[in-house]
């Protein structure tokens, strides 16, 4: 029988959050991230059940209350906590869903698409990479 046990390594790390370093703001605030996929993140997957039942209000939302779903539910299922975001005095501001909601629907349009493409890259969450060499050996 072949032996493929050095694959495991590579699985990813689903259940640890992960930095988000945003390099385009000032500060470089951090965001600790999960993944944003349903197969990896069960929070993430018991929202998007929630909200997907809910077809009728769904239908009455538009384009821009779209967005506002998703920033609620990457702050309750994907964005753990944080590391320099601040306000517009240059306060700390605590981490909790209704400020993160707040600092995402304020940041610049293609911050929030990078986060949601990190979030999307499983790779992310994975900490070494295979050694083929070693790998041929077994």
């Amino acid at each position: 029988m072949v032996d493929f046990s050095h694959l495991k390594k590579q699985e990813a790390k689903t259940d640890e959050s992960i930095d988000f370093v945003i390099h385009d703001l000032d500060g470089k605030p951090v965001l600790k991230v999960k993944p944003a996929m349903v197969e990896y993140n069960k929070e993430f997957r018991r929202e998007v059940m929630r909200i997907s039942e809910n077809k009728r209000a769904l239908r009455k939302a538009s384009k821009s209350d779209d967005k506002e779903l998703d920033f609620e539910l990457y702050a309750k299922t994907v964005i753990t906590g944080w590391d320099g975001v601040v306000d517009s005095k240059g306060k700390s501001v605590e981490f909790n869903v209704d400020n993160c909601k707040a600092y995402l629907s304020a940041v610049p349009k293609f911050v929030f698409s990078d986060l949601r493409q990190f979030c999307l890259d499983i790779t992310n969450w994975v900490d070494e990479e295979i050694d083929t060499e070693e790998a041929a050996k077994n």
